[in-house]
C-alpha cells in the first residue's frame, strides 16, 4: 500500500450510519475518524480500485483518472501543515464519490508521475497551503498530466476560525468543480470532439451524448439520444450512459417529445439499467428519482432521491434534480437547501441547473434569487416554465409591468401555456396544485387548456373547473 510507512488499522465501513461508524466515532474522535477513514480510502485508492473491488459487479474501466498530490505548506506553520494533510485526504474522498472519475492518491511529483512506469494518469492536481495571520489562503490547479497545461485553477481566501469548516469547505468546492459536469468532463468532451468519427470510442460518445443534452434544444437532446444509444451498443456495460440517457429522455417527455409517455418509459428502463451496473452511483440514483417521479410514483422517488444525497452530496446534477422535486415531496425548503448547495460549491454553475435552481427558490418565495438564477439562461433556449417562472416572480415582487411583458413574452413563444396543464406534471403535489393554478391565473396566464393539449394532460389531472366550462363549451355548440 502506497502513502503508508508503518502499520495502521483499517476499517471496512459497511453502515455508514450504523453501529460501525458510531463506534469508530467514538474509539478515535472527530479528528481521528477523519484521518483514518481518509488513509483507508487513500490506501484502496492506490490500488486503483476503490470499495468497488467488493462488489460482484464490474463497471467499464474508461474514465478518466486524476493523480491528487499533497497540497504544498508554503508557510512552514504547523497548523498549515495540518491543513494540507487534511484538505488532501478530504478532496481524495470527495472526488472518489464521482463516480465517472479514477481517484489515485500520490505523493510524487507531476514529472515523476509522468516518467513512472505506474499505470498512465489523464489529470493532475496540486495545490498549496498559505497561512496568512488569521486567514488562509489556498490554491489549486489541474493539469492535463501528457501536456502539462493548464485546465483548471482557483484560488480561496478565508479566515482561518474554523480549521475543520476551512478543510471541508474547500476540499467539496474542488471535488465539485472537477467532478460530474465539471473541468474534467469539459476538457475531455473537447479531446472528445477533436477525434475522428471513426475513432470514438463509447466513452467518447458519451461525453459527447452529455455535451448535446446540455444545450438544452430538441435538436441536442435528439442529438444526445443518438450519441448515448452509440455508445451504449459499444458498451453495454457503460453505466454513467445509460444515467445520461435517462436524463435525455426524461428531458424530452418533459419537453418536446411527440409521445411523452413512451419517453418516460424509456428514462424509467435506463435509469434502472445505470443503478443495476453501477448502485454506488450517486447520479444513477437521480435520474431513476426523476424518472419515478414523472410517472407519479412520488412515494418511489423520494426515498431513491435520498440514497442520490447519501452518496454524493456535491454532485451537481444531483443537486439540481433535486431542488426541482423536493417541494413535491413536501420538502421546498430542503430543494431550496440543495441550490443554495450547489451555488456555493460552483457559483458560475452552468445554464442547465439555473431553471432547477430557480424553481427551487420560487417554491419559497425567494423571487429575488428565482430571477437570478433564471438570468443565467441563455434566451434562445428558455423552456416553457422558465418564462413562467420568470412572470410569476416578477408579479410577486410587485413589477406588474415587466411581469404582463414576460407573459406575454411568454404566451408568443408557447400558445399552449395554461395552469391545467403545467399542474399535470407530478412534480406538483396537491397541496401546490391549487396555489400555482391561482398564481398563474393572477399573472395573466389562461387557467384551462385548449382542447388540442388535452391529450398530452391525463383524464385525472384535468382541473375540474375547467372540464365543467369545456361541457358547457360543448352544449351551446351542439
Amino acid at each position: 500500500m502506497k502513502n503508508i510507512g508503518g502499520a495502521i488499522e483499517l476499517f471496512r465501513v459497511t453502515d455508514f450510519d450504523g453501529i460501525a461508524a458510531r463506534a469508530m466515532a467514538a474509539r478515535l474522535g472527530k479528528r481521528g475518524l477523519r484521518l483514518a477513514a481518509a488513509a483507508a480510502c487513500t490506501a484502496v485508492l492506490a490500488l486503483g480500485g476503490g470499495w468497488w473491488a467488493w462488489s460482484a459487479h464490474s463497471p467499464t474501466l474508461q474514465k478518466p483518472s486524476v493523480a491528487v498530490l499533497p497540497f504544498a505548506d508554503l508557510g512552514g506553520d504547523a497548523a498549515a501543515r495540518r491543513l494540507a494533510d487534511g484538505i488532501t485526504q478530504d478532496v481524495v474522498i470527495d472526488l472518489a464519490r464521482f463516480r465517472d472519475l479514477d481517484v489515485i492518491a500520490h505523493t510524487a511529483n507531476p514529472t515523476d508521475i509522468k516518467a513512472s512506469g505506474d499505470r498512465p494518469v489523464d489529470y493532475v492536481l496540486q495545490g498549496s497551503i498559505q497561512r496568512q495571520g488569521d486567514r488562509v489562503r489556498v490554491s489549486a490547479r489541474l493539469a492535463d498530466a501528457k501536456s502539462e497545461t493548464n485546465v483548471w485553477s482557483e484560488r480561496w481566501d478565508r479566515p482561518m476560525q474554523d480549521v475543520f469548516a476551512v478543510q471541508t469547505e474547500l476540499a467539496e468546492q474542488v471535488a465539485s468543480q472537477l467532478g460530474g459536469y465539471g473541468r474534467i468532463a469539459e476538457a475531455d468532451q473537447a479531446a472528445a470532439r477533436r477525434k475522428q468519427p471513426s475513432s470514438l470510442t463509447a466513452y467518447d460518445l458519451y461525453m459527447l451524448g452529455v455535451e448535446a443534452k446540455h444545450r438544452m434544444t430538441p435538436g441536442g437532446r435528439a442529438e444526445a439520444v443518438q450519441l448515448l444509444n452509440r455508445a451504449i451498443g459499444l458498451d453495454p456495460t457503460l453505466a454513467r450512459a445509460w444515467t445520461a440517457l435517462s436524463w435525455a429522455h426524461s428531458m424530452s417527455a418533459a419537453a418536446d417529445d411527440p409521445d411523452p409517455d413512451k419517453a418516460r418509459s424509456a428514462a424509467l428502463e435506463a435509469a434502472r439499467r445505470a443503478v443495476e451496473l453501477d448502485p454506488a452511483d450517486a447520479e444513477g440514483y437521480a435520474a431513476l428519482a426523476v424518472a419515478l417521479g414523472t410517472r407519479g410514483d412520488l412515494a418511489a422517488a423520494e426515498p431513491t432521491f435520498d440514497n442520490a444525497l447519501r452518496l454524493n452530496r456535491n454532485h451537481p446534477g444531483v443537486l439540481a434534480a433535486y431542488a426541482t422535486w423536493a417541494s413535491s415531496f413536501g420538502r421546498a425548503e430542503d430543494g431550496a437547501d440543495a441550490a443554495d448547495r450547489l451555488v456555493r460549491l460552483d457559483p458560475g454553475y452552468p445554464a442547465w441547473a439555473a431553471d432547477s435552481i430557480a424553481f427551487a427558490y420560487l417554491m419559497v418565495g425567494r423571487y429575488e434569487d428565482a430571477l437570478h438564477a433564471l438570468s443565467r439562461v441563455p434566451e434562445g433556449v428558455r423552456s416553457r416554465e422558465h418564462l413562467i417562472a420568470e412572470a410569476v416572480a416578477l408579479a410577486a415582487l410587485g413589477r406588474d409591468n415587466a411581469a404582463k411583458d414576460a407573459v406575454d413574452h411568454a404566451m408568443a413563444q408557447f400558445p399552449d401555456i395554461s395552469a391545467e396543464a403545467l399542474v399535470a406534471r407530478p412534480m406538483f403535489a396537491e397541496s401546490d396544485r391549487q396555489r400555482a393554478v391561482e398564481a398563474l391565473a393572477a399573472v395573466g396566464f389562461p387557467t384551462c387548456a385548449r382542447i388540442a393539449d388535452l391529450d398530452r394532460i391525463g383524464t385525472s389531472a384535468r382541473l375540474r373547473q375547467c372540464d365543467a366550462e369545456r361541457t358547457a363549451l360543448a352544449g351551446e355548440k351542439s
